[in-house]
């Protein structure tokens, strides 16, 4: 991997595509029952067996007509009924009709079916109230799936829709690649674990269960080792059980300047860059390989470690994973108040948007924006992104924003 000088700073995009390019795709697959593919990737493409609907049928309860019939009759006579999971066995006749369910096979002869609330039933003598059109309420063998058409592409994650595409298949198992597993640790003799009992100089670790929560929203397995002190010998140890998985991620420590075990260790065993990034928050960051295991190292501050999980290592992970899709969808909105800003770093600043009766979209400061303010990612619901080398933002201003709902875990 081609090696940054420390001393530069990265931006955004190119920390994204080093990191991307840096890591190979895992590629291992398994069989799983379709109940419990829901999240994982597929590992090959689906292919439609059959035709959906594989019949006719009826868009609506109703009646089903010989359309060419209006021409001669305006009173049919019902003589029999087709019913979802009971066709009509019989033939129809001119002047003659069949009472038809939702979902019900349409009948060769029958071309149009009339809703029940617009005839007038009379016994078996059935009047329809106007003439329909052709083909009405009918819904069309393959009108919705061809046999042999790509339903599902490989290296989609799989949704509930696409558990629904498959069962109608009747396929009772899927190929997908295996889930990524993630060891993730943090490190310093002050970190503590909520189980813990506080005392004076210690800080509960926050930085861990925030990224497992995270991670595993988006479909990551987790291999938690834990808090490691800072003893080189129990910093090696850790390394080295994390090498059995898939990618390794720890938050602080791990800056240029820290004067550490945890930086001496990935020194000594890693093909290890550690980045200034032109991010707020974010930097410093740490990228490379531990062996052959991607190895990523966040800041310790809590918003900086959040937002550079999900901006730098998340995109990583996914490709790692299988995923055909590995960057969020950014949206437009408008500026409700005022942003500070300096030129120099991509700025991703937590606010509150909303969408108006019109259905567009406004945005407002969330409140302060330290790196170390966890409330302001609590009473927000999206990011704003601030381009690179761009000042102070005033009210009114178009800016791109990243909704929560868009990001697992948030």
């Amino acid at each position: 991997m081609e090696c940054c000088n420390e001393a530069s700073v990265l931006t955004v995009e190119d920390a994204q595509e080093k990191i991307v390019d840096a890591i190979e795709f895992k590629n291992k697959t398994e069989i799983v029952q379709l109940d419990i593919a829901g999240g994982r990737y597929l590992a090959e493409d689906i292919f439609a067996p059959f035709d959906t609907p594989f019949c006719d049928n009826s868009a609506m309860d109703g009646f089903g007509f010989i359309h060419d019939d209006f021409k001669r009759h305006s009173e049919f006579k019902e003589v029999g009924e087709s019913l979802a999971g009971h066709p009509f066995r019989g033939s129809i006749k001119s002047g003659e009709c069949i009472r038809i369910m939702t979902g019900a096979t349409v009948p060769e002869g029958i071309d149009t079916v009339v809703m029940r609330e617009k005839v007038t039933v009379q016994g078996k003598r059935i009047q329809v109230h106007s003439t329909p059109q052709a083909g009405q309420n009918i819904r069309l063998k393959g009108e919705d799936i061809k046999e042999g058409q790509v339903v599902l592409k490989k290296n989609k994650k799989i949704n509930a829709a696409d558990i629904a595409i498959m069962a109608t298949f009747g396929m009772r198992e899927v190929n997908v690649y295996q889930p990524v597993t993630i060891a993730i640790f943090s490190t310093g003799d002050e970190i503590i674990s909520v189980n813990k009992t506080k005392a004076p100089g210690l800080i509960y670790d926050s930085n861990k269960p925030m990224l497992i929560h995270l991670l595993k929203a988006s479909g990551f397995n987790i291999l938690d080792l834990g808090i490691i002190p800072d003893d080189k010998k129990a910093i090696e140890t850790a390394i080295k059980k994390a090498e059995d998985a898939d990618a390794i991620i720890t938050s602080g420590g791990v800056s240029v300047g820290d004067a550490d075990f945890t930086t001496e260790v990935l020194k000594e065993q890693g093909d290890i860059d550690f980045w200034k990034l032109a991010i707020k928050p974010g930097k410093p960051f740490a990228f490379g390989h531990v062996g052959a295991t991607p190895f990523f190292g966040l800041p310790g501050n809590p918003v900086s470690a959040l937002l550079t999980c999900q901006i730098l290592a998340i995109p990583g992970l996914l490709k790692l994973s299988g995923s055909s899709t590995i960057y969020p969808q950014w949206l437009t909105a408008t500026l409700t108040t005022s942003l500070k800003k300096r030129p120099g770093r991509t700025d991703y600043q937590r606010g509150i948007y909303s969408i108006n009766e019109q259905g567009q979209l406004s945005v407002a400061s969330s409140g302060a924006q330290g790196s170390a303010l966890l409330m302001s990612v609590c009473k927000a619901n999206c990011l704003i992104r601030l381009p690179k080398d761009s000042e102070d933002v005033a009210e009114g201003v178009s800016v791109e924003v990243l909704p929560f709902a868009f990001i697992p875990g948030l």
